[in-house]
């Protein structure tokens, strides 16, 4: 299996943290993984929504570098 390669990575609260990965693996088809916080994330109900988008901005951000390395890739 190769290294992963971050895709993406950020804060979604004060002490939890998501990392998005790119995988390619020898004779096995590549993957994305996400790697969310190890302990659960409380937080107040008015909050929820902060959580949510940075949470949907990680996610968006490792989108667009995959894209961008499949577009290295193709050339």
């Amino acid at each position: 299996m190769h290294n992963p390669t971050i895709l993406a990575t950020g804060q979604i609260a004060p002490h939890a943290t998501i990392e998005v990965h790119f995988v390619a693996a020898n004779g096995k088809p590549d993957a994305v993984r996400v790697i969310w916080p190890s302990e659960p994330t409380q937080v107040s109900p008015a909050h929820l929504a902060d959580i949510a988008s940075a949470a949907c901005r990680v996610l968006a951000n490792a989108s667009v570098e995959l894209s961008r390395l499949k577009a290295g890739r193709k050339r």
